[in-house]
């Protein structure tokens, strides 16, 4: 666990923040040279509405807090994000923009950004401690990790399963555009997201809302994947249709 990254006169630079920076940057870095142009609106459009929405998210789901703290609602520099509400407001802001802009987003990339994003934000939390596993009893698949307080205990190791995984999935993502020369489809690029973020959530520790006895976000994490999978099913389908 290493959340501090540096000490400043203008307060801490933390370790989290400096790796998402940095893979924001390396993914600007990509997208120009693929499309030969610093004018990359729809990636910025698409990360603003994934914030506003991943803020709205966990505003929500944390209602008793922000109703004694309302001033802190719109603080983003104090952090607090929901997953799957920076997913569907990326999704949304998309959709927004290919809509009222007309304008044609660059699909290859963004299926290559998505699980290259996913796998930099678990780095980050396994710098920060946040997303930790549940406790358990030691075996070859565990370690010692603490949570988001900084306790220590045998744990499943969530976030290093989360950068191994998205890790993998991203270098799919580039063998299958190198291998046939066209996108991955974007549905099915979620509906994989999702299955990963979803599998690795039932092992999760962090506190959360809860529904039925389950995480509020596993619901959330089977309603993606389901509308994913069938709109990459009847997404195939409309294609052969339309061959024929």
């Amino acid at each position: 666990m290493f959340p501090i990254f540096a000490r400043t006169t203008y307060g801490f630079v933390y370790t989290f923040t400096v790796i998402w920076a940095v893979g924001m940057i390396l993914a600007a870095v990509y997208a120009r040279w693929q499309i030969k142009s610093w004018r990359i609106d729809p990636f910025l459009w698409m990360g603003v509405c994934g914030l506003i929405g991943g803020r709205i998210g966990f505003v929500w789901l944390n209602q008793a807090y922000f109703a004694e703290h309302p001033s802190e609602t719109w603080r983003f520099a104090l952090g607090g994000y929901a997953y799957w509400g920076v997913v569907m407001g990326m999704v949304i802001g998309a959709a927004v923009f290919k809509t009222l802009a007309s304008k044609r987003i660059q699909w290859p990339i963004l299926t290559l950004l998505i699980p290259f994003m996913h796998a930099v934000g678990w780095l980050a939390c396994l710098f920060d401690g946040c997303g930790y596993g549940m406790e358990t009893t030691l075996a070859w698949y565990t370690f010692d990790l603490p949570d988001n307080f900084g306790v220590y205990a045998v744990r499943i190791p969530t976030q290093l399963w989360g950068v191994i995984l998205f890790g993998l999935l991203t270098a799919a993502v580039v063998a299958w555009q190198r291998r046939f020369r066209r996108p991955v489809s974007l549905a099915w690029i979620i509906f994989f997201t999702a299955f990963i973020q979803t599998g690795i959530t039932f092992f999760r520790s962090d506190p959360w809302p809860q529904w039925y006895n389950l995480r509020l976000d596993l619901w959330l994490g089977f309603l993606v994947i389901i509308a994913a999978g069938l709109a990459g099913i009847f997404g195939r389908i409309g294609i052969k249709n339309r061959v024929k």
